[in-house]
């Protein structure tokens, strides 16, 4: 119980044992004597109706202890049954006391640790820090805090938080302190382990060659590794909180925005090919999108992991651009070389097989039959030189070229191809036009090799602003084709509509089968976007 005041103290020497005082039953009028002054009346009627009160709480406290002691709960059972540790101190430091939970937490036998001194029990490196949070405790009378680590006996650490708390006598000095310890010693090593993971986290970002970030919900920037800050000039404390379109320029923050929503929307990864502006000019990207989830399965927020492919797209043209030209030349050798010296045999053939046959020669039905395969050989070099270079030079050669393609197809393979183009198509541009020669090739073979189809539409079509090819058949839909959704000649039509500028969209249903659509500007004019694949 807290110490009376010196007042309270003094007017109460005449209680008793039982909380009645020898003149208990006296009014409070009947202990002033007459001719005091005023204001020594008005002191000494607070001091008597103070020491009425007391009286009273003394009555109800020892009412209380009763009752405590009628319910077999005493103060050392209180103590014992506290979920922490309690060590009582002296100034000194050596335990008074200590409760059951905390001999528990140190390891050892209560009895063991009465008139020890606490800092034996403390860590090496922890000792000079306690000492000082029990001098400023003593110093200052007020409670002091902090964490450390103590020693078992097996030889192992327990890290607690500590509370040392002062208790006062009368005359306001520290006769003691209390001190609770509560166990943090898992705490501890769970906030250490996240934050070793969060540093190999943080390593791995600052260390990746590609650009990572992540934004919220609202497209707000909440962080990115060393590689974004490096590209595009920016310090994280610059961009934290803000959004693409105070960052990027309108057009190129737009798309990444649709791209944000698109993945918040589906809530799956997913895969885009974007184009932004560094130091050096436009680069091209493939950004792997995906949302953030948290404990509960809500997203929070999308991250992006961005590979720059611009010089891999660059190399692709390249060796595209020289494959390409090696079949050119491969088909003008073949027309120009081994076509005109097969012809110049087929007719020294012809001429000699005539000659066997004036002389009426059995010999003249053999010659006849070599001049036959001799003229099956041109024919068939010359097929092989129009695959190699199918779009000739001219503004028609696109048009030329697939109803060759849809007459091969017929021809070999008995299936119902025709080219649908109904104005003319003349484009200038040789490489355009045996990009999307190849793409309608590529596409004609999917639908024969992959989607077993029974009927193929090739079409071409001219606007003020775009060139449009399409491929249609009746086959098995691209949805339940993997083969054909996954394979490399998917890739190369993607590329090659790149390469010209153009876009590329597949439309695979059911029961109508695939259709794939490729739209390309015409040099000079900008490509409007093509809506999302639809499967």
């Amino acid at each position: 119980m807290k110490a009376l005041p010196r007042s309270a103290r003094s007017g109460a020497s005449s209680v008793n044992t039982d909380g009645v005082g020898s003149d208990a039953d006296q009014s409070p009028q009947s202990r002033i004597q007459p001719g005091l002054p005023s204001q020594w009346v008005a002191r000494l009627r607070d001091l008597e109706l103070r020491l009425v009160r007391l009286e009273a709480e003394n009555r109800e406290l020892r009412e209380a202890c009763r009752e405590r002691e009628a319910s077999g709960v005493n103060h050392a059972n209180l103590h014992d049954l506290a979920p922490i540790g309690l060590v009582t101190l002296e100034v000194q430091g050596t335990i008074l006391e200590v409760n059951r939970t905390g001999a528990a937490l140190l390891g050892r036998d209560k009895l063991s640790l009465l008139g020890r001194r606490f800092t034996f029990l403390v860590a090496t490196e922890d000792i000079s820090e306690f000492t000082m949070s029990l001098r400023r405790c003593l110093r200052s009378r007020q409670m002091v805090s902090g964490e450390l680590s103590l020693r078992k006996p097996e030889g192992g650490l327990v890290v607690v938080q500590f509370a040392i708390m002062p208790v006062l006598d009368g005359g306001s000095r520290v006769i003691q302190v209390e001190t609770t310890l509560v166990d943090i010693t898992d705490r501890k090593r769970t906030e250490k382990a996240l934050r070793e993971s969060e540093a190999r986290l943080k390593a791995i970002m600052d260390n990746s060659p590609a650009m990572i970030f992540l934004k919220d919900t609202q497209g707000r920037y909440l962080h990115f590794n060393r590689q974004f800050e490096k590209v595009f000039h920016l310090t994280l404390e610059q961009a934290v909180g803000k959004t693409d379109a105070e960052i990027f320029p309108l057009e190129q923050a737009a798309t990444f925005c649709a791209n944000d929503r698109t993945v918040l929307k589906a809530g799956v990864p997913m895969e885009f090919d974007e184009i932004a502006v560094y130091d050096d000019g436009p680069h091209t990207s493939i950004v792997t999108r995906f949302p953030l989830q948290d404990g509960d399965g809500k997203i929070y927020g999308v991250a992006g992991i961005v590979t720059d492919i611009t010089e891999r797209r660059r190399l692709e043209a390249e060796v595209l651009q020289i494959s390409e030209r090696e079949q050119r030349r491969i088909a003008q050798d073949l027309h120009d070389g081994l076509g005109q010296h097969l012809t110049g045999v087929v007719h020294l053939a012809a001429v000699l097989q005539a000659r066997l046959a004036e002389r009426s020669l059995p010999e003249a039905a053999e010659a006849a039959r070599i001049v036959k395969l001799l003229d099956d050989s041109v024919a068939q070099t010359r097929t092989l030189a129009r695959g190699l270079h199918p779009v000739q030079l001219e503004s028609h050669g696109l048009m030329s070229a697939l109803e060759q393609l849809a007459a091969i197809v017929r021809d070999m393979f008995k299936i119902d191809c025709r080219l649908e183009c109904s104005r003319p198509v003349l484009i200038l541009d040789n490489v355009m036009a045996t990009h999307l020669y190849r793409i309608a090739q590529e596409a004609t073979n999917n639908a024969i090799k992959h989607g077993r189809a029974s009927q193929i539409r090739i079409g071409l079509a001219e606007s003020l602003r775009k060139i449009t090819l399409t491929v249609r058949n009746n086959g098995v839909a691209m949805l339940d084709n993997r083969a054909a959704k996954d394979g490399i000649g998917l890739r190369i039509m993607q590329h090659r509509a790149t390469m010209i500028g153009g876009s590329l969209v597949f439309i695979s249903d059911m029961r109508r089968g695939t259709t794939l659509v490729c739209i390309v500007p015409p040099p000079g004019s900008a490509l409007e976007p093509l809506p999302s694949n639809e499967h």
